[in-house]
C-alpha cells in the first residue's frame, strides 16, 4: 500500500531548541535519484484531490466574430506518467512527460455582430503536458522548521489540446473549434502557464509542509524528533534527522527532555549502497529510546539501568545492570512499516531480544525478566514517518560499525 501524506494544517511542535545542526543528527535517510523518482511517481498519483482544488482564472477568447468566456474552470482528472530527476549541489532538475490533464468549465458565447447569437453551457478541456523544472531547497513561510522547494525555472509545454462544448448552438461550435483550439493552446502555453506551474510547486510544498517533524512511538507522549537537515551529496538526496525520543507534554506538542549532549558519530565505513532508499540509525537513538521508556513508561517492579554497548556483526549488544544481577543480551533491530491511518505511513526500527549471552548474580528468574524487557523495548523502539511505498519485507540490514546500522530498501512494486 502506498499513500501520500496530505493533511489540512502544519504539524507544529514546540522545541526547546529550534535550530538543528549537523552534529545533532543521528538518523540518515539517503535517496538515490532512481529511488526519488520512484517515490515521487508512486505518490504523485494521490495528488489529484489537491489539483482539483486549484483555482483557474477566467479565460477569455475571441474567435471568428465570437467572444467566449470560460469560468469555474477546475481540474477534473489527471493522469501522471513517470517523473525523472537529476540532483546537483544546489537542488534538482526534474522532467515530467505526457501528463494528461482534464478540466471542466462553464462558458458563455456571444456573437459580436448581427444576429448577436448568445449561448451558455458546460464543457471540458483535455491536454497533454510536458515540462522541465529547476528547483532549489528553501524554508517554508507557513510551517516553521519545514523544508520547501523554490522554483528557479519552470517550463511547461501544452499539446494535444481538445475542447468539448455543450449548448443550444452546438451546430456553430464545430465551425469555430479548430481556431478556438489554436487560440486556447497559445493561452495555456503563455498566460496560464504560471498558474499551472504554481499548482505543481504548490503541490510539492503542500506535501512538505504537512510532513510530520516528529514521529509517534508506541508509548504515550514519547515521540521521535524528526526535524531534518537536507543535503545533496554525490548526486544523492540525504535527509538527516535528529532521531531522539523526547517527551511531549500532555499532548500540547511541547517537546522536552532533549539530550543536548548526544552528538553524531562519524561512521567508520561508507554507508551508501545502490538501494533506492537507505535508512541509517545511530546507536544512541536506541539508548535514548530505552532511557525514556524507563523514565516515563516503566512497569518493572525493581530499578535497573541499560547500556546499549555497540553494534556487532550479528546484532546490538545490550547490558542490563540491576542490584542483584547483570545480564548481557543480543538485540536485533528490524525495520517494520505500518499504515497508521489513512494517508500516513510509519516505519519502526523495532528492537527485540534475540538471546541471553550471559548473566551473573541472581539469575533464576532471568527468562521472565527478559521476556518482559523484550515487550517493553519493542514499544519504545524509535520510528520514522513518511516512508510511503518502501518494500520493508526485502530490506537489507547491515551493521555498518559499532555505532551505526543501515537498512537498504527498494520501492515496492506498484499494486
Amino acid at each position: 500500500i502506498s499513500y501520500i501524506h496530505i493533511l489540512t494544517e502544519c504539524n507544529q511542535a514546540i522545541f526547546e531548541h529550534e535550530e538543528v545542526y549537523f552534529n545533532d543528527t543521528m538518523i540518515d535517510v539517503t535517496i538515490i535519484p532512481e529511488g526519488f523518482a520512484r517515490y515521487a511517481n508512486r505518490n504523485v498519483h494521490y495528488a489529484e484531490s489537491y489539483l482539483q482544488k486549484i483555482t483557474i482564472p477566467i479565460i477569455e477568447a475571441s474567435v471568428m466574430g465570437f467572444s467566449l468566456i470560460f469560468k469555474d474552470v477546475k481540474i477534473s482528472k489527471a493522469s501522471f506518467s513517470d517523473l525523472s530527476f537529476q540532483f546537483h549541489d544546489q537542488g534538482l532538475n526534474g522532467n515530467l512527460n505526457k501528463w494528461k490533464i482534464g478540466m471542466v468549465f462553464q462558458f458563455t458565447i456571444r456573437q459580436n455582430s448581427y444576429p448577436y447569437l448568445e449561448d451558455s453551457g458546460d464543457g471540458s478541456f483535455s491536454f497533454t503536458m510536458d515540462g522541465a523544472l529547476a528547483l532549489e531547497k528553501g524554508l517554508s513561510p507557513n510551517c516553521k522548521g519545514h523544508i520547501n522547494v523554490v522554483a528557479k525555472k519552470v517550463q511547461l509545454d501544452i499539446s494535444e489540446f481538445k475542447v468539448k462544448m455543450g449548448g443550444k448552438l452546438e451546430f456553430l461550435y464545430d465551425a469555430i473549434l479548430k481556431q478556438l483550439t489554436e487560440v486556447l493552446t497559445r493561452q495555456f502555453n503563455t498566460a496560464l502557464q504560471p498558474v499551472l506551474a504554481d499548482a505543481l510547486i504548490g503541490l510539492a510544498n503542500t506535501e512538505l509542509d504537512f510532513m510530520d517533524v516528529w514521529s509517534r512511538t508506541d508509548l504515550e507522549d514519547l515521540h521521535v524528533d524528526e526535524r531534518w537537515i537536507i543535503a545533496i551529496e554525490d548526486f544523492n538526496l540525504i535527509a538527516r534527522s535528529i532521531g531522539q525520543v523526547d517527551y511531549f507534554i500532555n499532548k500540547s506538542w511541547m517537546v522536552t527532555e532533549h539530550n543536548n549532549s548526544m552528538m553524531r558519530i562519524k561512521p567508520k565505513k561508507n554507508m551508501l549502497t545502490n538501494n533506492h532508499l537507505q535508512y541509517s540509525t545511530q546507536l544512541q537513538v536506541y539508548q535514548k529510546a530505552v532511557q525514556m521508556m524507563l523514565k516515563h513508561s516503566n512497569n518493572f517492579s525493581f530499578p535497573f539501568t541499560v547500556k546499549m554497548d555497540q553494534f556487532g556483526h550479528t546484532g546490538l549488544q545490550m547490558f542490563v545492570f540491576a542490584e542483584h544481577f547483570t545480564v548481557e543480551l543480543m538485540v536485533q533491530v528490524q525495520m517494520k512499516t505500518q499504515v497508521m491511518e489513512a494517508l500516513f505511513n510509519r516505519s519502526k526500527f523495532e528492537m527485540s531480544v534475540e538471546k541471553v549471552i550471559q548473566c551473573t548474580g541472581e539469575c533464576q528468574n532471568i527468562e521472565t525478566f527478559v521476556q518482559e524487557l523484550d515487550e517493553a523495548i519493542k514499544l519504545a523502539s524509535p520510528t520514522y514517518t513518511n516512508t510511503n511505498g518502501v518494500d520493508v519485507e526485502n530490506c537489507v540490514r547491515i551493521y555498518v560499525d559499532e555505532n551505526w546500522v543501515r537498512f537498504g530498501c527498494q520501492m515496492a512494486k506498484e499494486d
